[in-house]
């Protein structure tokens, strides 16, 4: 009886020990990928970046924002990063544009937002969008950053 129990403990002893060991590996990847992306966005995010371009095409009274950014995964996990936004004008339409990155890729993320008629957007308040930022590290973690994006135009000169 004495070797049965051993043996079960044993076990245990073994299966708590793969555990322990699949769990420092998981939380080295997780921790290794979200560094390699942070410092990618952080290089990007830099003034003057080609990694990120905006396009405003005007026709008549309306005006369409194309911003394409180019996200890459240096991580050892896939990225998925989506960005919308939720006009608090009428005339304000958002197509979100979200991606999918496997390690060691790059794709291009696409975000249109169009305003139907700039001159009905006053000169006092301007234009606010609340815009949502998610990326996630799949399956593990995810971050998600909401904030007004600001004034983006100002009717009479901006």
């Amino acid at each position: 009886m004495k070797s049965e129990r051993s043996t079960a403990a044993g076990s245990l002893r073994a299966v708590a020990l793969a555990i322990t060991l699949v769990s420092v590996v998981t939380s080295a990847a997780v921790v290794y990928s979200a560094y390699a992306d942070v410092s990618n966005v952080l290089t990007v995010s830099q003034k003057g970046s080609p990694a990120i371009t905006a396009v405003t095409l005007v026709r008549g009274n309306s005006a369409t924002v194309l911003v394409n950014a180019s996200i890459s995964n240096g991580g050892l996990l896939p990225l998925e990063v989506s960005l919308s936004c939720q006009a608090l004008q009428p005339d304000v339409t958002c197509t979100p544009g979200s991606v999918s990155v496997a390690p060691g890729r790059s794709a291009v993320l696409k975000f249109q937002m169009t305003v139907a008629d700039v001159t009905q957007i006053s000169s006092a308040t301007g234009l606010h969008v609340n815009g949502t930022l998610k990326a996630s590290l799949v399956p593990f973690a995810s971050l998600s950053v909401s904030t007004d994006f600001g004034s983006l135009y100002t009717a009479g000169g901006g």
